[in-house]
């Protein structure tokens, strides 16, 4: 793990803050805010990938037109109904 002085040079909590911003999802916004760095290659080349493919979609194509969505998972536990099911139809 770094060492926390060096993420406080590295002002990483205010990289996260700027970049969760722009988090179309409460819990994109959560997870963005719970990153740390890692030093496990596997894990940094995997997502690396993921980053890349993503950036390749977005050039390709129109950005997809998302407005922010709040956490609905307490709204929804809230609404169930128990023992009853919704149809197919």
């Amino acid at each position: 793990m770094i060492d926390n002085s060096v993420l406080e040079k590295l002002e990483f909590q205010k990289v996260l803050n700027s970049i969760s911003n722009y988090a179309v999802t409460e819990n994109g916004e959560k997870n963005i805010l719970s990153l740390e760095p890692s030093t496990n290659f596997n894990k940094i080349s995997l997502e690396g990938k993921s980053v890349t493919e993503a950036k390749e979609i977005l050039i390709r194509n129109n950005p997809p037109q998302l407005d922010y969505i709040p956490d609905l998972f307490e709204v929804l536990t809230q609404s169930k109904i128990e023992g009853v099911v919704l149809s197919s139809k």
